[in-house]
């Protein structure tokens, strides 16, 4: 059983991943302030609710960023407080990676978006193969939002964590012969974080909780 935490984004979440049978439970939060304070009774509940006790995590899946300072300050301190609590590993999960994995595609390039400061962005581009993450094809970017006209092609698919903001100035773009990730599979998913840390798990690989460190929106 994995347990999944998404603090790097506006919208909070936590989702119980069975590495069998997949998604068993997942909760959406406010990232609204003074929420932090409650995101461990949160999980208790959920857990109560699943009849889950705490020997059944295995291992913590947690998203690292890009995102908001706050938030992955809360998602990884909680993170390694459930660690060392009960002596299992932690996994750090690109936020950007874990939202190409939600674009369900059997297989074509991603390139994923992420609001940064301003008009700036978080960019990268990812290969699928049967639904899954096969590679990264360009390494995490922060660039202005009308360089994207420079690095979207025609053979790709368009996701993020805020269609409402992009949406518009992505169709004015859509001479370019790519394809938008349909709306309702934006926005960060704390289950596709868990979802993305499954094979890492089964590899029996893990990150040493000393050296993770959040990448934050400046």
């Amino acid at each position: 059983m994995i347990l999944s935490l998404n603090t790097a984004t506006n919208r909070w979440g936590l989702a119980l991943i069975d590495d069998r049978w997949g998604i068993l439970a997942e909760l959406f939060l406010s990232s609204k302030k003074g929420n932090f304070r409650f995101l461990m009774s949160y999980l208790h509940d959920l857990m109560d609710r699943m009849g889950i006790g705490p020997d059944d995590i295995k291992c913590i899946a947690v998203a690292i960023g890009p995102g908001n300072f706050t938030g992955l300050k809360v998602g990884l301190a909680a993170a390694k407080g459930i660690s060392f609590c009960l002596g299992i590993p932690v996994l750090g999960i690109s936020t950007l990676e874990a939202i190409a994995f939600q674009a369900n595609l059997s297989e074509g390039k991603v390139l994923v978006i992420l609001e940064a400061r301003r008009d700036e962005i978080f960019v990268s581009i990812y290969k699928i193969v049967d639904y899954k993450i096969s590679s990264q094809l360009m390494p995490i970017r922060c660039i202005h939002l009308l360089e994207l006209r420079e690095i979207v092609k025609r053979d790709m698919w368009v996701i993020g964590n805020s269609y409402k903001r992009y949406h518009e100035y992505l169709y004015s773009l859509s001479h370019l012969g790519f394809r938008l990730i349909p709306s309702h599979l934006w926005g960060l998913r704390a289950s596709s974080v868990g979802l993305c840390g499954i094979k890492r798990y089964k590899n029996r690989e893990s990150d040493n909780i000393k050296d993770m460190v959040p990448f934050y929106i400046n």
